[in-house]
């Protein structure tokens, strides 16, 4: 019996930025021929400990939508993969803006209509408060 492949390696998720942060932290990313004929990619790294740093860290995520389904979806998605992670759910703007405050994700996924703020005017309260939220730094 053959095992079965990754269904999001060909779309993305994972394994590109597993070559993304080798090659960010001088190693290189290959690709070496797995069991049952599928690849799996393999990260060598010169500096094994930067490498290990970056995987402990991991991009802190806020979905905001207002249909449960959508949220636990996205959330499946994300804390499927190794480096991200679901800090919290919002089922309307006011409270992605609370949650935003409370643990100040690296990242927030916006419906663009939900009850009592759309996607947009969340993003302008925020960068109102945190002019800063939109720099990588």
């Amino acid at each position: 019996m053959q095992e079965r492949p990754d269904v999001y390696a060909g779309e993305g998720f994972g394994l590109s930025s597993m070559r993304q942060r080798a090659g960010a932290s001088a190693g290189v990313a290959d690709r070496q021929p797995a069991w049952g004929g599928h690849t799996r990619e393999r990260a060598h790294c010169e500096a094994s400990l930067v490498v290990a740093a970056v995987m402990k860290t991991k991009i802190r995520v806020v979905l905001a939508d207002d249909h449960p389904v959508v949220r636990d979806g996205l959330a499946a998605m994300v804390n499927q993969q190794a480096d991200m992670e679901v800090v919290a759910e919002a089922s309307d703007g006011d409270e992605a803006i609370a949650l935003y405050e409370q643990y100040r994700p690296d990242v927030l996924v916006l419906d663009l209509r939900m009850p009592k703020r759309d996607g947009v005017s969340v993003v302008q309260r925020v960068l109102e408060l945190h002019p800063k939220a939109a720099s990588s730094s």
